[in-house]
């Protein structure tokens, strides 16, 4: 454990750009940096449920909608491409079916930790490092967590990526109950 947590810190180091014009390298920060912010995310229940943030899904609605309306702006439906008109309404449909899952993304309990895209939940007592990958892409810039924990079954050390944003709360809040979880949860020796 001991050997991977070295290992992890000095790939994960940074390193500044060597020229101007060499892209920027991912940043990797431990969920205990990204997640020890001046903000007070306590909570009464610290089990956490993450699910998509629905005013994300809900302004896509309203622009397809919108989109869709400006195809028929001179209600004139002589004119009206069937091709276009199929389209849009597949899209429709997919957005507002985006829109409607309130099915979870994240579980965050005294459990373990567990995501949508992840087969299985990972107990805290096996996760060795948690990190967030920040990655600037230019006006945007995108984050995913990266877990990297023991797998008794298989004997060896695996690493988990899921990719954050979207969600109902900040990366920052997530990252904080995941180190409020593995400080709970540490065995005192």
């Amino acid at each position: 454990k001991r050997k991977l947590l070295e290992y992890l810190k000095e790939e994960y180091k940074e390193e500044p750009p060597k020229s101007w014009w060499h892209t920027k390298k991912p940043v990797y920060r431990t969920t205990w940096d990204f997640g020890n912010t001046q903000d007070d995310y306590r909570r009464d229940d610290y089990n956490v449920t993450i699910r998509k943030n629905k005013n994300e899904a809900a302004f896509l609605v309203a622009f397809l909608f919108l989109s869709f309306a400006w195809m028929f702006y001179p209600w004139d439906f002589k004119e009206v491409d069937s091709v276009s008109v199929f389209f849009m309404i597949v899209l429709f449909i997919i957005a507002i079916l985006n829109a409607l899952d309130r099915r979870p993304k994240v579980i965050i309990d005294s459990n373990g930790l567990w995501t949508h895209k992840w087969s299985v939940l990972i107990p805290w007592n096996l996760i060795v490092a948690t990190y967030i990958k920040e990655e600037d892409a230019g006006e945007d810039k995108n984050y995913q967590l990266i877990v990297h924990f023991y797998d008794a079954w298989q004997d060896l050390f695996c690493e988990a990526n899921f990719t954050l944003g979207g969600l109902e709360i900040s990366n920052e809040a997530l990252a904080y109950y995941i180190e409020y979880w593995k400080i709970k949860t540490q065995k005192v020796l």
